[in-house]
């Protein structure tokens, strides 16, 4: 039986509506991703399975409340995305959860952030202009932004996926499967002309 592998998101603002993004987030993974079908979810909590019925994605809402078991669930987890609002404030609020991460030992690279626009307020494109300031700012990679406007007809792809913009969401789920195969690919040596093995 193989592992999932765990997406967790990290927020600690309750008005990002993550459960909301996780649905879309995995009815776009299992359509870019033809092995994994949706199965279920619970609160919070998002389960993908390959057609063998093996587990492919588990996507979870983690609440950042620092403590054993908030630790616990992101040191295990393959991909923690930190979640915030797109105002000044709230990104303040997501260096605190950054820096918190990195006590806990999660390493930078299988951290990203997600950028929301809960009110749909910013086009997409305002939202990928903000990336170089983010990543700055926060010390880690930013995956995308994602603009809850679903009457924002500014997007060329379809308008939404479960009330979500498909462009957006659909750039998180090619983030996620990017990671996953290159944390799956073996590691290559690079070896001079003159070794063989």
């Amino acid at each position: 039986m193989t592992e999932p592998e765990i997406i967790a998101f990290v927020s600690s603002e309750e008005h990002l509506g993550i459960p909301f993004i996780l649905s879309a987030l995995a009815a776009a993974i299992s359509a870019l991703d033809s092995r994994v079908i949706l199965v279920g979810e619970a609160s919070g909590e998002v389960r993908l399975f390959d057609r063998s019925g093996e587990p492919g994605y588990v996507l979870v809402d983690v609440p950042f409340r620092p403590s054993p078991l908030f630790g616990a669930v992101l040191s295990g987890s393959d991909l923690v995305f930190v979640a915030a609002s797109c105002k000044l404030d709230y990104i303040d609020a997501a260096k605190n959860i950054v820096k918190e991460l990195l006590f806990l030992g999660v390493a930078p690279a299988k951290t990203a952030a997600v950028l929301v626009d809960p009110d749909g307020m910013l086009p997409a494109e305002t939202l990928d202009g903000m990336k170089a300031y983010l990543e700055t700012s926060l010390g880690i990679k930013m995956a995308c932004g994602i603009s809850l406007d679903v009457e924002d007809d500014r997007n060329s792809s379809p308008v939404s996926l479960d009330g979500v913009p498909a462009r957006d969401i659909f750039k998180l789920a090619g983030h996620i499967l990017a990671h996953t195969r290159r944390e799956a690919a073996p590691a290559a040596l690079d070896l001079p002309a003159e070794i063989s093995l």
